[in-house]
């Protein structure tokens, strides 16, 4: 479902990942695992079609990722959220985006707990409840295909621990990064490990 081809990535004259070789069976989840600065983020940026290679091909499902945009909910370290608007409006405006059903909006909120603050503004949100609901967005039209960024940071034990159930779905593809080793034990059947931009 994603795989990746002698994959490279600069910045200019800093070399984020160097010869990437992956391919990600369909319907498994995931790990990627690696210190800050490994190129995680950047790999994850790839799959979502939000950055190109500067070598290598990247393909999601037979397409490039950029073809491919209707198969992917990409939860990266910023949420895609409008912080004057409240939550429900949020989800709503992404599901006429998506030409999602509005009906789908508050089954979506209460799985990600935030039935209460549909009518809240994003604003006033904690890290952890923008986390939430990012989560949410990327959802919202049923990937197939989920790229989560550190989908654990901010949130607390009992959020972290409903996430895996959260995002499972058969036959959904799931590729996400995160600092935590155990909680990558629970929710992946793979773990893959960067170091330095490459495979460790």
């Amino acid at each position: 479902m994603i795989a990746l081809d002698g994959v490279g990535k600069k910045f200019g004259t800093v070399r984020a990942l160097s010869n990437i070789t992956l391919e990600i069976t369909p319907g498994t989840t995931v790990g990627l695992l690696g210190p800050n600065g490994s190129g995680k983020s950047t790999l994850l940026k790839l799959a979502a079609g939000l950055l190109k290679p500067t070598s290598g091909t990247v393909t999601v499902g037979g397409k490039a990722p950029r073809d491919a945009k209707a198969q992917i909910g990409y939860l990266g370290h910023e949420p895609f959220l409008y912080r004057y608007l409240s939550a429900e409006e949020n989800l709503n405006f992404y599901a006429d985006l998506y030409r999602v059903d509005r009906t789908k909006v508050p089954v979506l909120l209460e799985e990600v707990g935030l039935q209460a603050k549909g009518s809240a503004l994003v604003r006033t949100f904690s890290r952890g409840e923008s986390q939430r609901l990012g989560l949410a967005r990327a959802m919202l039209h049923d990937p197939e295909v989920l790229l989560l960024d550190e989908p654990f940071s901010g949130l607390d034990d009992a959020s972290a621990g409903r996430l895996p159930q959260l995002i499972a779905r058969p036959g959904r593809t799931t590729l996400l990064s995160t600092h935590d080793l155990p909680r990558a034990h629970d929710v992946a059947d793979r773990l893959i490990h960067l170091s330095g931009g490459q495979l460790a």
